[in-house]
């Protein structure tokens, strides 16, 4: 059964552009928090925009300044014709290697500079019916590639994009460094750490590298460096669809018609599945939450416990979308904001800060949710801190100096006002794990006045 709760905002929604020509929208990729946003039209160009506050944007369109009510809104900055008659089918950005990749609705496939908007093709992915970038903030940044190789039958190419702004002559933009053969066509494709998940018809499969080790016990068929594992291939009643969430190595799996699974690299689930009302027409992921697009609007699900958070009214009005039933939709590699198109809109998804989310949680006592999100929030925060010298040095300057962090100071709210709805035993045992320099019981004395003053 579907958990929701309906009190919690953990995103805002805003109209950031509305077309004004009868070019449409095919396609979207998001940079830089959101702050550069490429969009893909119906004839082959991409345009690249800077989203602004509207109060600095300048003179604005009435309809569009109707709408942004002092919010984000687009101001185009480029544009570049990348296929001749062509629709842009996708795009994805590799942003350390500052190349924006793009795929026509024939198949066709090009690297785009993102610092002079250079185009050149990939002729050897000729044929592509999906692609997809490794999340990576650093080099070496990896792409995948899905091509046909004849009737039914695909072709997982994996390449290797190299940096630089001059793609001509000997220096190309990407180098393969392996091949997976796939006996049916592949329907979409997505990253998830180290693993590629394909979504093919009737289930999901997984490009991983070659282990030295024995063959596991699952099919695989191998080329090369990389092997081809089936995941599931018992779901002939639905239209297989994968993505990913950024910086955390997980992927996403529509498993039902209403049914989502967050996997780990290997596709086994890692939380209880997401229940939706009805299916998704794309899924994306940003920080701790997982977003449902559908017909009947924004489903936001905590992927650390699979409630669903909150549900935002938005009705997209779009034939072509009802048509092809898919939502082009991107977010920006941190997981900063996600944005969302219909054939002349676009959308943005914006986290609202996790200080104002338990802040909220606290005044209306929901201290259940509250407490589960300060708590999930530091473990990814220390997670995602593992490895990183500076954040660790950081965290021991906080401790040494006596400087409260904002988890400390919502515990230590949350201990107090748990002792005003007189739940004693949980608020005093929140405020006596807290560091002294953030609470010391004799600051209790002063809940009791009354006593004191006698």
């Amino acid at each position: 059964m579907m958990q929701s709760d309906a009190t919690r905002a953990a995103f805002t929604l805003s109209l950031i552009h509305q077309r004004r020509d009868d070019r449409r929208i095919t396609a979207i990729a998001v940079l830089k928090q959101g702050q550069r946003v490429f969009l893909g039209l119906d004839n082959g160009v991409i345009e690249e925009h800077r989203c602004l506050q509207s109060s600095t944007a300048g003179a604005l369109p009435a309809a569009v300044a109707a709408t942004a009510g002092g919010m984000r809104v687009l101001r185009l900055l480029a544009e570049k014709k990348v296929f001749s008659k062509q629709a842009i089918a996708n795009m994805v950005l590799a942003e350390p290697a500052a190349r924006l990749i793009c795929m026509s609705a024939q198949g066709q496939v090009a690297f785009v500079s993102l610092e002079t908007f250079a185009v050149v093709p990939l002729p050897a992915a000729r044929g592509a019916e999906a692609i997809a970038v490794q999340h990576s903030q650093q080099l070496p940044v990896l792409a995948a590639v899905a091509v046909k190789a004849g009737k039914g039958r695909s072709k997982v190419l994996l390449f290797n994009m190299l940096p630089g702004t001059n793609t001509t002559g000997s220096h190309q933009p990407a180098v393969l460094i392996g091949q997976v053969s796939v006996p049916e066509s592949v329907i979409g494709i997505a990253w998830a750490g180290s693993s590629v998940f394909l979504a093919v018809p009737g289930g999901y499969k997984a490009v991983t590298r070659q282990q030295s080790t024995a063959a596991p016990q699952t099919a695989v068929a191998a080329t090369g460096q990389y092997q081809l594992t089936c995941i599931a291939d018992h779901l002939a009643s639905i239209q297989p669809m994968v993505s990913s969430v950024p910086g955390s190595g997980l992927g996403l799996m529509l498993w039902e018609e209403n049914m989502v699974l967050v996997t780990d690299a290997a596709g086994a689930a890692v939380c209880e599945p997401l229940q939706l009302s009805m299916t998704p027409l794309a899924l994306a992921a940003a920080g701790l939450f997982v977003v449902a697009l559908c017909d009947d609007g924004v489903h936001v699900f905590d992927r650390t416990n699979s409630r669903e958070v909150q549900h935002i009214d938005y009705s997209h009005d779009d034939a072509y979308v009802r048509l092809t039933q898919r939502l082009p939709a991107a977010g920006d590699a941190g997981g900063s904001c996600i944005c969302l198109a219909t054939s002349s809109q676009v959308l943005r998804l914006e986290p609202i800060a996790i200080e104002q989310q338990v802040r909220e949680l606290l005044k209306r006592k929901q201290f259940d949710q509250a407490l589960d999100l300060i708590h999930n929030t530091q473990q990814a925060a220390q997670a995602s801190d593992l490895g990183d010298a500076t954040a660790i040095a950081a965290d021991a300057a906080d401790a040494a100096g006596g400087r409260a962090q904002w988890h400390h100071i919502a515990l230590a709210q949350a201990g107090l006002l748990l002792l005003l709805e007189c739940e004693f035993e949980r608020g005093l045992q929140l405020l006596q794990d807290l560091p002294p320099f953030v609470w010391q019981p004799c600051q209790l004395f002063s809940m009791f006045p009354d006593i004191m003053a006698g």
